[in-house]
């Protein structure tokens, strides 16, 4: 069928197979400590960059067809004793020409966890880590190009690619990726300890206050060093940052570093959009080897 508005999205096929299946969905497991923060959710941003000015009307037009192929994206979130779940959102989602990112998940947004703006040259795609990761993002991020560029350009550009031609949803593109707390607990170590807390994560004092400094390494000797302790170069950076951490504050408390890990490739939901990173928490030793 022709999309037309944004409520023809839940008439389609992949619309109404999102609702029938959407009281089945199991609660929202991955990146709740990112969410209902002040004025908004902390987003991520894909920022795509077009050759011409970006035409608001066909832009409009591309995002309620990548929506009616990718209509989860729609969602909202529900607390329901504490917990997090997906919502049906019958409220539009809109275009907006502005440079300013806007907070995702409150009214500005119509309550969205995806937020479409552009400016100029220039189209921002922010989503929020809780409903999806990066590569649950992507699909209908290339799919809002491809429906643009179709009607921007004349003749319409050829894209040799089957992922585009797909029109249909699959009900394991809404698959939970993770077990339930009750068998993780059965399987999973839990980390618990009193761990050492850097002081301006312990005060207001530096609360709005962000530093950055560059450092080049020469990545031949890196990774040859990584590689002599067998460890992986985000692990290596990790032990390097909680050396400088001993330096300069001395303690007899574990330093503990929090790395991000796609949990992807060890799901049976590799199609799904939800988020499948998670965290590990590795405890520094003071002894690399």
């Amino acid at each position: 069928m022709e999309i037309e508005t944004y409520k023809d999205i839940f008439k389609s096929k992949n619309g109404r197979i999102y609702l029938e299946q959407l009281p089945h969905l199991e609660k929202i497991r991955s990146g709740q400590s990112f969410l209902y923060r002040k004025n908004g959710n902390e987003s991520m941003i894909m920022e795509l960059s077009m050759h011409d000015l970006v035409d608001a009307d066909l832009l409009e037009k591309a995002l309620l067809r990548s929506l009616s192929r990718y209509p989860y994206l729609t969602s909202k979130f529900i607390q329901v004793d504490g917990d997090f779940y997906l919502s049906a959102n019958f409220l539009p989602m809109k275009v907006v020409e502005t440079l300013r990112l806007r907070p995702l998940g409150g009214l500005e947004t119509n309550y969205h966890l995806v937020d479409i703006t552009f400016y100029e040259k220039k189209i921002y795609v922010a989503y929020h880590h809780a409903l999806c990761d990066g590569r649950g993002i992507m699909p209908f991020v290339r799919k809002l190009i491809y429906y643009y560029c179709l009607k921007k350009y004349q003749p319409p550009i050829d894209i040799d690619d089957l992922s585009l031609a797909s029109e249909n949803m699959s009900i394991g593109e809404l698959q939970e990726p993770f077990v339930s707390e009750e068998k993780a607990t059965d399987t999973l170590p839990v980390f618990k300890h009193d761990a050492f807390r850097l002081p301006e994560l312990t005060t207001d004092k530096h609360l709005y206050k962000s530093t950055r400094y560059e450092l080049n390494i020469d990545q031949d000797s890196f990774v040859g060093w990584a590689r002599s302790k067998h460890a992986t170069p985000s692990i290596t950076v990790a032990l390097l940052m909680s050396k400088v951490i001993e330096n300069v504050h001395p303690n007899e408390k574990e330093i503990i570093c929090n790395l991000a890990r796609d949990d992807r490739a060890g799901s049976s939901c590799q199609n799904t959009f939800r988020n499948c990173v998670g965290s590990i928490e590795l405890a520094y030793s003071r002894h690399p080897d």
